[in-house]
């Protein structure tokens, strides 16, 4: 079937949008703030995976998809029944069938780049994505407690690091551990969610992977410069500088 990509992205964003209604409508048994930084996890996580299929038939797409699919049926399992709960859990369905085929393609792209991106470092992007939505998972009935401001500066630290901004490897380096302190104010059991999550974010951030995603050994563009003689020889003719 043609268009498979548009089917799969569009149930996807559709299970999305429904689960954020289910959670802004009737958020127990969380908090209606806990539920605020659910959505913003589902919605972020959704929006990333529909540009990464659609613009570049990613891997990472999928498989970022898939994980949205499963958190969406997490909250399926904790949240009370309801008339939206059904539909929202119909389109779950209907999601992890169009997303069962990884080779569904892309809209700009037909086949996934050949050249992929370090594990280690797609391992980080994630984590810093879903530390803050796991942690409001399991928080339930709690007080969130620091888990909104933790929850914007491990966003930040995301789109600084995905960016590959000026300092990007630096802030990549240093955010888990001091993001990790802030478990401190954070109430049992997502304290230790939240912790066990920056921890690995450390690990990962340490590896080599992680640099070569923002400071690859070859740059682009980068010239290197050679004495004419070495040119190759279509090179030199062509310039006239032959003899």
């Amino acid at each position: 079937m043609r268009g498979r990509h548009w089917w799969a992205t569009a149930s996807t964003l559709a299970s999305s949008v429904a689960w954020t209604w289910v959670l802004i409508d009737e958020p127990a048994p969380w908090r209606r703030n806990t539920s605020f930084i659910l959505v913003a996890c589902l919605l972020i996580a959704t929006a990333l995976a529909v540009a990464a299929i659609l613009i570049e038939s990613s891997r990472f797409g999928y498989r970022l998809a898939v994980t949205v699919i499963v958190i969406a049926a997490t909250i399926a399992l904790l949240h009370e029944r309801t008339a939206p709960w059904y539909f929202g859990v119909a389109l779950i369905g209907a999601s992890s069938f169009l997303l069962a085929d990884p080779t569904l393609g892309g809209w700009v792209r037909s086949t996934a780049a050949a050249a992929r991106i370090p594990r280690r470092a797609v391992a980080l992007t994630m984590v810093l994505l879903a530390a803050p939505g796991l942690t409001a998972l399991v928080s339930l009935s709690d007080d969130l407690g620091t888990l909104p401001w933790l929850a914007g500066a491990s966003w930040l630290l995301l789109f600084l690091y995905a960016r590959g901004l000026p300092g990007a490897l630096l802030v990549a380096r240093a955010g888990p551990p001091v993001l990790a302190l802030g478990s401190i104010w954070l109430p049992s059991p997502g304290r230790w969610v939240w912790l066990g999550q920056m921890i690995a974010a450390t690990y990962l951030a340490a590896s080599s992977d992680v640099r070569l995603a923002v400071r690859p050994l070859i740059e682009r563009g980068s010239r290197l410069m050679i004495p004419p003689e070495l040119a190759p020889e279509e090179i030199r003719r062509a310039l006239g500088r032959d003899s």
